[in-house]
Parts: C-alpha cells; structure tokens; sequence
C-alpha cells in the first residue's frame, strides 16, 4: 500500500524499537484498509502512533530517549530513519518460516528447499490479511500475533516444531530387508528410543517405541535397514511459554501433498473459526483436531 508523506514522516519518526516497526507499519495499513483507503494518510498513522505510544506522553518518550542516546542522538536518528525508510519500501507479512542448519548428513529433508515453497503457500492463503482481519487494533502487533512455521530437517526438532503453530519434523520409517547382519551393534547404540534389539543374530524394531529419526538406516554398514517410507511428521497448534502447550501430532508421518493440505486446512480453520486473535491452539482446545481433518480430506469441487 502506498503511503502519504506526512504519514511516512511520522512513522519513521516513531520513538519505537526497530523489532516493532513491522508491526507498526501492518498496524497502520490495516487501519487504512478498514478506513477504505487506497493508501495510509497522516490520519491513519496518528491512530497508530497513539496505540503504540500507549499511556506514555511522547514528551515522556522523548525526554527518555534523548537520556539515553546521550551524544549519539543524532546518528541514532538517522540510523532508525532509514531502517524505517526502508521497511516502507517492502511488505510486510505476519508469518515466520523458521528452518534447521542441520547437516546435510543428518537431515532427512532439506528444510531450506521447502522453506520457499511454504512461504508462497502462505502468501498465496493470505495468512497476513487474516490475521489482521482479526485484530481489534487496541494493542501494538507484535511477534506473538505472527503465524509460526518450523521446518526441522530430522526427527531431533532443534527448531521445536512441537512448539509452534505448525511445524515439521523430517522422519524415515525403518524396514529390515535380507541383508546379512554383522552384529556390530551400531544400531542398537544409536537408537535413542531403545527401539532396537538383536534376537538370533538379527535386528529388531519394536514399532510402538521407533519415532523414525532414520538413523539406525544411515549407520548400519551392511545396509540391512531402508527405507520403508520417508516423509514429514506434522505438528499443530504448539505453544511455549506461560501457557506452553505441544503440538499435536498430526501426521506420524506423511508427503509434501498433505502436508500442503494441512496448512492449507489449519489456516481456514483460523480464517473460519477463530473468535478474535485466538490462535490455532486455542481453536483445537475449543473444536478439536476434527475440523482439520475434514479439511484436509473434503472432496475437491470440480
């Protein structure tokens, strides 16, 4: 959206950290899309400077500024004037892939060849419109309204997808073939679910236990484990913090299709669903993980 100027001047010069000049700049947009606005007006942008400065005066504001940028006040200024110039030039979403730096030897999928792909998917689902669309415009948008994707490229999950709104986790069903075993143990040693026993000079997995972290088929030398399946498992409406809630499991484990599905169907049951800014985990607490099923397997309309 465009902006005029004396609306730009006074977003760039917002005493406000450069972490919640995103927000500020979807804040006032919004409020110009709910004016009927084809571009945000000094108007607009004085609605939203009186929401993020709150119940402190800007005198206040001022004063503590210029307290603690001392000499530097100038260049400091300039620095976050520009920072605010250019954040007016790019749009701005509300939602964050967050993607693993594992190994390539490690990983069982490469979160950084998926991350574009889930980007576009979220654009093209308008994730940033429905949010915004739930707002009340009362309070500053922050970094907890943003919609939260992880993509960790094994079962370890170091960018704790159970933890998020959505979240995957690159897995890979175990199957033993015909391979003759060496007994050597490896695999026993590296489960790290003590999913694996040697009975009668053979390896064998207790399925209720494996959570198909693959590695017992990357260490074995005699290859007598493969590949039975490799996928994503998908985890919904995870939650950290005062009210840490993990994520529900979705999918054990599932394809690229279905789990576009499913993000697809968690992002309508906000669009559809959510009463204010309740998030996805809220929403499963209150409907169930049903509504997301029904979504992801609905019949297609010709």
């Amino acid at each position: 959206m465009e902006w005029d100027k004396d609306a730009a001047d006074i977003f760039c010069s917002l005493l406000i950290a450069d972490s919640t000049r995103e927000g500020a700049k979807v804040h006032a947009e919004t409020i110009a899309r709910r004016a009927g606005h084809d571009r945000v007006t000094g108007e607009d942008m004085a609605k939203t400077k009186k929401a993020y400065y709150g119940r402190t005066p800007e005198a206040v504001r001022l004063a503590e500024f210029r307290k603690r940028a001392g000499a530097g006040e100038t260049e400091l200024r300039q620095r976050m004037e520009q920072t605010a110039r250019n954040l007016l030039k790019r749009d701005i979403e509300l939602f964050t892939v967050i993607a693993c730096r594992a190994e390539p030897a490690d990983r069982n999928f490469d979160p950084w060849e998926l991350k574009p792909e889930v980007e576009q998917k979220l654009k093209e689902l308008d994730v940033t419109g429905i949010i915004t669309d739930k707002l009340t415009l009362k309070r500053p948008i922050s970094q907890h309204h943003k919609f939260v994707v992880s993509l960790a490229g094994c079962a370890n999950g170091c960018v704790t997808p159970e933890t998020r709104a959505f979240g995957l986790s690159g897995v890979m069903k175990p199957l033993i073939n015909d391979n003759e075993c060496s007994q050597c143990y490896l695999c026993v040693d590296r489960c790290k679910q003590n999913a694996i026993i040697l009975r009668k000079g053979r390896p064998e997995i207790d399925t209720s236990v494996c959570d198909y972290c693959g590695q017992c088929i990357k260490v074995c030398p005699k290859s007598v484990f493969e590949p039975a399946q490799a996928g994503f498992r998908v985890f919904v409406g995870g939650r950290l913090g005062r009210f840490h809630q993990p994520g529900f499991v979705l999918f054990r484990i599932t394809d690229k299709a279905t789990v576009m599905k499913a993000l697809e169907a968690v992002v309508s049951l906000i669009r559809d669903e959510a009463r204010g800014e309740e998030g996805i985990g809220d929403l499963i607490k209150r409907l169930g993980v049903a509504p997301i099923y029904e979504r992801i397997y609905a019949p297609s309309v010709s």
